[in-house]
């Protein structure tokens, strides 16, 4: 990911690259963020042009035989800091930590809960699930049920086998941006399977690697 530029370049070669590899279209207008910027809601990407040292979090997903993907990824521009690698960890220590735990019969919101324990307890404490939202339901539209959420904010009930819903984390690091990670998975009859491939890469340093 190289500085330079701008949020709408990236959606474009992300919307290239959708359909030059079979997907019908999006499932919504690519989210391409970077650096601080102010969280209402889904917003579009801009003309912003991206600054070294900045954290861009592209969350995306494409429609395949009218079937919807949603997942996201953070990366910085430039080597992050300290403090930007440990929030990274942390997130991905809660999303890896709560996708394990889907099995069929787990509450919706129990997932909420292990996702906050295993971030708390990567940072001593100092990060968690601060928000009541943690992911949602996908299949012929993007958000569906199941909602996952804290108890008391989402319908309650127990996942079954079949059910396709992602997992995303997130923690704004000041000054930076956000470190949002976000995979999509299955509920299989005794566990779950992980449909993500995309890896996780806090730093992108290859040439080309976005182009």
């Amino acid at each position: 990911m190289e500085d330079g530029r701008t949020e709408l370049e990236i959606t474009g070669i992300i919307d290239y690259n959708f359909r030059k590899h079979g997907a019908e279209s999006s499932s919504a207008n690519p989210f391409v963020g970077a650096g601080v910027y102010p969280q209402l809601g889904y917003l579009t990407p801009s003309n912003k042009v991206i600054r070294h040292g900045e954290l861009v979090r592209i969350d995306i997903g494409c429609a395949y035989a009218g079937y919807y993907s949603d997942f996201s990824r953070s990366v910085s521009v430039g080597e992050p800091d300290a403090e930007t690698k440990h929030i990274y960890e942390i997130v991905k220590a809660g999303l890896e930590e709560a996708s394990a735990a889907v099995r069929p019969g787990i509450m919706n919101y129990d997932l909420f809960s292990v996702c906050d324990e295993a971030m708390r307890e990567a940072s001593d404490g100092q990060y968690g699930m601060d928000w009541w939202f943690l992911g949602h339901g996908l299949g012929l539209g993007i958000h569906e049920d199941p909602m996952i959420g804290k108890e008391g904010s989402v319908e309650a009930f127990p996942l079954e086998a079949g059910m396709y819903f992602c997992l995303e984390p997130c923690i704004t690091v000041p000054g930076r941006g956000m470190v949002g990670l976000e995979d999509d998975m299955i509920v299989t009859s005794d566990g779950v399977e992980i449909l993500t491939r995309t890896e996780f890469c806090l730093t992108m340093t290859e040439p080309g690697a976005i182009s």
